[in-house]
């Protein structure tokens, strides 16, 4: 959400962005009580959409728009089959014009299991990595 959180306010501040839109599908409200942090701290108040919309705006965009840019919060989780295949079919459906770049958000660099989904968006050069940190492996004894 904070990467939600950043781009709504470069959106907000800038003119030249002001013709941009940004699209949050997740589950509403956000599992684990995540909803009321991200009330109580402002993070986000945009529009929330369904999972299952996510694949039908991404082939047909939304109030017109098409997506430029993809970002997953968690690779290692939303990048594993099947959805890795829904995804990159979507992205070889589109023309050229509305093809977009996919950002992942790599939380544990120890979870390799998803890295071969990525080979095929390297080779597309349409892939970005964006690790975050380590918060979640480093702490899980402790959430046991």
């Amino acid at each position: 959400m904070a990467v939600a959180w950043t781009i709504g306010r470069i959106f907000q501040r800038r003119q030249r962005f002001e013709d941009n839109s940004l699209h949050v599908y997740a589950p509403y409200p956000f599992y684990f009580d995540f909803q009321d942090t991200v009330e109580a701290a402002g993070v986000y108040n945009g529009s929330h959409r369904s999972f299952e919309q996510f694949l039908p705006d991404l082939l047909h965009g939304v109030d017109g728009k098409h997506f430029d840019m993809v970002v997953l919060g968690t690779c290692e989780v939303d990048l594993r089959p099947p959805a890795h295949e829904e995804l990159l079919a979507a992205w070889h459906a589109l023309d050229e014009e509305h093809k977009f770049k996919l950002v992942c958000i790599v939380h544990d660099a120890t979870d390799d299991f998803w890295f071969p989904s990525t080979r095929e968006w390297v080779r597309l050069g349409a892939l970005r990595l964006l690790p975050i940190s380590q918060q979640c492996v480093m702490h899980q004894p402790q959430l046991s």
